[in-house]
């Protein structure tokens, strides 16, 4: 595939997957146009992911209120610790990018994922490949905004990414298959 037709697949599976991690959560979601989120004082949490034709950063930026909102043990959400909820961005930032793999995979395209790092601010963003080209996309949960962005550095103008997904691979995604 054609280096910018790739940049187009990668990031519509990018935007889909930050979509369906987050209506795994009973999420009522929705993308939103550019706002002037502050991102200074917020979590964040950032991992990358690549293969011989492209490196991927994603990160994650979401206030403390989103992430206790989102919190899979809602018993007392308004006391829950703040290093669990930097651990919660850190599970949300991997599971983003399980997503965004299995997606990739079904289009015969496979990763190898490194693990998640912990931030606030701009030190997510400080940390991403300077040859790299930048999305930033912002969602809405229930009047909370929150920003992640995928930064995806190619390494030639041909990327084995098939124009198709494949229908059935044989292994569901969140499943293990062993060899």
């Amino acid at each position: 595939m054609h280096r910018e037709q790739a940049l187009d697949t990668i990031c519509h599976a990018f935007e889909s997957s930050c979509i369906e991690v987050f209506q795994s959560l009973n999420c009522a979601i929705s993308p939103i146009e550019n706002t002037d989120l502050d991102i200074e004082e917020i979590p964040a949490a950032r991992i990358d992911a690549g293969n011989s034709d492209f490196e991927i950063t994603i990160s994650l930026h979401l206030p403390f209120s989103t992430l206790a909102m989102t919190y899979p043990v809602q018993d007392d959400i308004a006391t829950v610790d703040e290093g669990k909820l930097e651990d919660w961005i850190a599970e949300l930032s991997n599971r983003l990018m399980g997503k965004l793999k299995f997606k990739l995979e079904s289009r015969n395209c496979s990763l190898n994922t490194g693990l998640p790092s912990c931030s606030f601010g701009t030190e997510a963003l400080d940390e991403l490949p300077e040859n790299g080209n930048l999305f930033v996309y912002h969602f809405d949960i229930d009047n909370e905004v929150f920003e992640t962005s995928i930064s995806v550095e190619l390494f030639s103008d041909e990327v084995s990414l098939s124009d198709e997904q494949d229908s059935d691979d044989g292994v569901s995604e969140g499943e293990i298959e062993f060899f």
